[in-house]
């Protein structure tokens, strides 16, 4: 039975995938950032491990790591399915989801509340039932939880993580050390979420179920809502279109997801940032390295066009080599029927009137023409039909460079992020 006063709008935490077994080198260098990190455990069936940044406001930063490669676990074992068909699998590194803050229940289910809006709004969102989750911390304590995700679009819109055992256990916000952060960061300001034009209609609309209110302000291009936390601290969700050539990128190359987290950071006169607020030094070192990252994209990229395009020019190269060919077979065959022609105007006229035996040589010289420009026409017919064969092989030229290189970029964007 779901309640529609539930609470679907409280953010709570935002997840950062780093590199197989990196866990610690990850931890070092938001360390480096200005972060205070501190450990957080093994995920239940040891497939990932993770760090938390957690802050004054209660949300916090979960840097995941999965243990091992896929090809640490033999193929087809229950283990080597369960790391390929994880959620996380596939996805780029850097921010990859968000999660907001469930009731962990399984008769009050959030999945339910939301499928109902989503059903009312026809915004085609769509929730699974909630299932267990859960970690055993370094200290040996084990922490549970409930999840439900989204069945489509999932990093764009968020999940969400109910506590079945107290939150404290997840969130350590205690001792007071562990929220104090030589960067100053008290919390999150916002997330900000990049779609191409042609989906922001969509998602728009599907963020409003799953919030469940509209936005403060909406335009074509950009909409925002405001979030609850654990504090007094309102962050914000903002799904916008891309706003430069490297948010465009990020949409061509990756699809919809996280490209800005803003936080909120103390200064003498009080905390900095909002909804459009100040990125702090951390953020704008992030933001430097996902620039140098997509810059080398873009010249891989360039480089696989220009690959192409040499392979094109090649194919074409000998698309025109064949077409002369043919052509001079072609022309032979003519040349020969011009010879035949002459040699049958000189000596086979038929004038008006011709007796009928004079037709034999109409039909000596029509066979003797055909006998002998056959062959060369059908050589020439053959050649034409062979174009197609390097043409053919240019074109997979071009789609193997151009697509082996984009897949590659979408597999390396976030290599040199922390």
């Amino acid at each position: 039975m779901a309640t529609p006063s539930t609470n679907t709008k409280t953010l709570d935490h935002i997840v950062h995938l780093s590199p197989p077994g990196s866990i610690e080198e990850t931890s070092r260098q938001f360390g480096d950032l200005g972060f205070k990190v501190i450990p957080g455990g093994e995920h239940v069936g040891g497939l990932a491990a993770n760090a938390l940044v957690v802050f004054a406001d209660g949300l916090y930063l979960e840097l995941l790591s999965f243990t091992h490669e896929p090809s640490h676990y033999p193929p087809g074992s229950p283990a080597r399915v369960k790391r390929d068909t994880h959620p996380w699998a596939n996805k780029p590194l850097g921010w990859i989801d968000y999660a907001f803050l469930g009731n962990g229940s399984h008769t009050i289910r959030i999945s339910d509340i939301i499928n109902d809006r989503a059903k009312k709004d026809r915004s085609g969102a769509f929730y699974e039932a909630e299932e267990d989750g859960g970690r055993k911390r370094i200290d040996g304590k084990v922490v549970r939880w409930l999840i439900s995700a989204p069945r489509e679009n999932k990093g764009t819109l968020p999940f969400f993580c109910g506590d079945i055992t107290p939150r404290d256990l997840r969130v350590p916000t205690k001792p007071p050390a562990n929220v104090q952060h030589p960067s100053t960061t008290q919390g999150i300001a916002h997330i900000r979420i990049v779609t191409d034009a042609k989906f922001f209609p969509v998602i728009s609309k599907q963020l409003t179920s799953v919030t469940g209110q509209e936005p403060l302000s909406s335009t074509p291009i950009e909409a925002v809502w405001s979030l609850d936390s654990h504090s007094t601290t309102s962050p914000s969700l903002i799904l916008s279109t891309p706003s430069n050539e490297l948010e465009s990128a990020f949409a061509k190359n990756v699809g919809t997801g996280i490209v800005e987290v803003g936080f909120l950071v103390k200064k003498k006169q009080g905390l900095y940032g909002s909804a459009k607020g100040t990125m702090i030094e951390m953020a704008r070192k992030v933001g430097n390295t996902i620039k140098s990252r997509f810059q080398k994209a873009s010249s891989a990229i360039k480089k696989g066009f220009q690959k192409a395009s040499s392979a094109v020019k090649k194919g074409f190269q000998r698309v025109g080599g064949a077409i002369k060919a043919a052509a001079q077979q072609v022309k032979q065959g003519f040349e020969t029927a011009g010879r035949f022609i002459k040699w049958f105007e000189d000596h086979i006229r038929r004038p008006s009137g011709c007796q009928p035996q004079r037709s034999k040589g109409f039909d000596k010289a029509s066979n003797a023409i055909h006998a002998h420009l056959s062959p060369q026409l059908q050589k020439g017919s053959e050649i034409l039909d062979d174009i197609r064969h390097p043409y053919d092989a240019a074109t997979k030229a071009a789609s193997k460079v151009i697509g082996g290189k984009a897949a590659a970029v979408v597999g390396q964007v976030a290599d040199e992020i922390f």
